[in-house]
């Protein structure tokens, strides 16, 4: 039933949906403002539910507390939901905005946890890890060939549960304004700031947008240094993806062990480097599936006192490398509302 209920979502969201700052492309002879992306780009994706599950692995602990030896688990399984819907604002020459919201789970379970394991990993095992929050996207073209655009986002990030609201301190909020410039219909690039979350803790850091077309099959979309993808484009109903991006986020942590008993606020701070290939079939007009397959690198994941540096640590963990797979369905703008220049 959830998945019925999920398809009338992603129907009505896509006949809804026009064009998106950024994603949608349109022709750059035929307009005097210019726009961010480049023509052959894929559809803009106004629903996504995806499910990805990492495979064991063992977890290292160097503990920082005294009379707390540091310790090895094995993480059975760490899977992880992830559900975004994304629609249209306001859109005219000149400006276009849109809004998204998000909610992201994980959960990690670990195999064989006793009464003398690590106190973090049995609060950890089954401890669902909660994003939710809000998204929203501006472009303001100018005439000629350059543009402003500005991404921000306010998310709860923590163990929350549906019964109990979160507080002020689970807010963690993101921004990156970029100028770009659209040189032609197969480069366009930009440089900016971002201030977020995505190697663990709040880090504002010069940031550069690039897309460019090598020909109709073969693109590159970079944002560094979060993520680079190549594309290639067997057929317009099948995409293929390689590349490698940074993910990160700041939960608060409410742990249930004595242990932690004398600590106001704790909070794991976590990055990872994800390696990628991809596949994006499409099903129906609007419908498509994705699937794709990877390596994950642990860059930091750490529980501290603090949010903001690696200061007050009380564990640094360390994630052995592992094997990711996901699928998912998303549903993009129908044919006869897209404006890509095929």
């Amino acid at each position: 039933m959830r998945v019925l209920w999920s398809l009338v979502l992603m129907a009505s969201v896509c006949n809804a949906l026009q064009a998106q700052p950024g994603e949608t492309s349109t022709d750059f002879a035929d307009t005097a403002f210019a726009v961010p992306s480049i023509r052959w780009t894929p559809r803009t994706k106004g629903v996504i539910i995806r499910y990805e599950r990492i495979t064991a692995h063992s977890m290292y602990a160097d503990s920082q507390l005294e009379g707390l030896p540091d310790s090895r688990e094995q993480v059975r399984r760490d899977q992880r939901w992830e559900y975004r819907l994304r629609f249209p604002l306001y859109s005219k020459p000149g400006l276009t905005l849109a809004m998204g919201l998000q909610y992201f789970s994980e959960t990690y379970r670990f195999r064989n946890l006793t009464e003398g394991s690590n106190p973090f990993y049995t609060d950890l095992h089954n401890r669902t890890l909660r994003t939710m929050g809000t998204n929203f996207y501006a472009v303001r073209s100018r005439r000629g060939n350059s543009y402003i655009l500005f991404r921000a986002s306010v998310d709860f990030m923590g163990d929350y549960s549906y019964q109990r609201i979160p507080g002020t301190n689970y807010i963690r909020a993101s921004a990156s304004p970029l100028i770009g410039w659209k040189r032609n219909q197969d480069l366009s690039y930009a440089f900016g700031v971002a201030y977020g979350y995505r190697f663990g803790r709040a880090l504002l850091l010069p940031v550069f947008s690039y897309q460019y077309n090598f020909n109709r099959q073969w693109s590159v979309d970079a944002l560094l240094p979060g993520r680079v993808r190549f594309r290639y484009t067997a057929n317009p109903k099948t995409l293929l993806y390689m590349g490698a991006e940074f993910s990160g986020a700041n939960y608060v942590l409410s742990l249930e062990n004595p242990t932690f008993a004398r600590f106001n606020n704790l909070y794991l701070q976590k990055s990872e480097l994800r390696s990628l290939f991809s596949l994006e079939r499409e099903l129906y007009d609007w419908l498509w599936l994705g699937v794709e397959a990877g390596l994950r690198t642990n860059i930091s994941f750490t529980l501290t006192e603090t949010p903001r540096s690696r200061r007050q640590v009380l564990f640094f963990n360390r994630p052995d490398g592992a094997l990711l797979v996901s699928v998912s369905l998303f549903g993009v703008v129908p044919r006869r509302f897209s404006k890509i220049n095929e």
